[in-house]
Order: C-alpha cells, then sequence, then structure tokens
C-alpha cells in the first residue's frame, strides 16, 4: 500500500514567527491539510485589524505569511506586540510576535 504520511501532513500547522521579536520582516510558515480559503490578518493589543497579509484560496501543503512591520495604508506599525489569526476551513489558528523600534 501507500507510505503513511507523517502526522504532521495530516493536521493543519501554524509554526512560530522567525524571527521574534523582529525589526525588518518575520514569517510564519502555515501548513495546510487540505486546500481552502484562508485569511490571515496581524492584530494590535487592542484588537484593531492593522493588516491582511491574505485573503486566497491555497492549496495543501506549506506557505509563508510575511509581514514588514507595516499596516494596510503601508504606515510603519507602532513597536510592541502583535497577533497573527489565520481562519482556515479546519478553524483558526493564532501566534504572536513582537516588533522591536
Amino acid at each position: 500500500g501507500p507510505a503513511e504520511l507523517p502526522a504532521a501532513m495530516l493536521s493543519t500547522l501554524l509554526r512560530a514567527a522567525e524571527p521574534n521579536p523582529f525589526r525588518g520582516q518575520t514569517a510564519w510558515r502555515l501548513h495546510l491539510a487540505d486546500s481552502g480559503p484562508v485569511r490571515a490578518a496581524i492584530f494590535d493589543l487592542q484588537g484593531r485589524e492593522r493588516r491582511i497579509l491574505v485573503r486566497d484560496f491555497l492549496g495543501a501543503g506549506s506557505h509563508e505569511l510575511r509581514w514588514d512591520g507595516r499596516d494596510q495604508a503601508g504606515a510603519r506599525a507602532a513597536s510592541g506586540l502583535y497577533f497573527l489569526r489565520v481562519e482556515t476551513g479546519a478553524g483558526a489558528l493564532s501566534g504572536r510576535v513582537v516588533l522591536l523600534p
């Protein structure tokens, strides 16, 4: 029969941001078990959406979600703690990152 896939390949996973903390750019590795719509956005501590990173249909497999520390208008975000929220057909995942001055 077919070789068994590792358990990680059957799950939707979000790895921690690298680098964290960061100044210029950071990225999360997202692994999708199934294809489907994905929405990923950055939020500040007050829960305000600052930047949409992805709003698209993505295929199963690995994807990189990059953030350059800028808000939706292109302005540099203030230093501090931010949260990434990823919504998929399998549910929601979250991560956090610190933007340095």
